[in-house]
């Protein structure tokens, strides 16, 4: 278990990783900053996912390159650098938002489905309503 370990979370160079730790901790800590701007608190839960995602995007960012490399080859494109650096940040914020989008989706279904199931016992807990008789 031990090698298996440190062969996953061992497998990128240390400047890799801290280097993509430094763009995914930028992207947490301006999602960070969004949030405290707004009127809702601060939700505990909230900042454990961003540092989540901020200590893995290291590794997505790693799969997301060797996918493209896959696909793409060793093809050379010469694009435009503005068109370039906006794709760069749309793939970043993909990759950095869509584990965010789908921990939101969870959670919100998992308190959806407790508030019915508190719902469903108050409802049952209540006392039978017989004809006749007037409160």
């Amino acid at each position: 278990m031990r090698h298996f370990i440190a062969m996953t979370f061992g497998g990128l160079s240390l400047r890799y990783y801290l280097r993509q730790l430094f763009f995914g901790a930028g992207i947490s800590a301006l999602l960070l900053f969004v949030v405290t701007q707004g009127e809702a608190a601060l939700r505990i839960d909230h900042v454990l996912v961003l540092l989540v995602n901020a200590l893995l995007y290291p590794y997505s960012r790693f799969v997301y390159e060797q996918a493209v490399g896959f696909v793409m080859g060793d093809n050379v494109f010469f694009v435009n650098t503005v068109l370039l650096l906006g794709v760069k940040l749309f793939t970043i914020t993909l990759r950095l938002g869509l584990p965010i989008s789908f921990f939101t989706i969870v959670a919100a279904k998992v308190v959806t489905a407790s508030r019915a199931r508190a719902v469903t016992h108050a409802l049952t807990q209540t006392a039978p309503i017989t004809r006749g008789t007037v409160p």
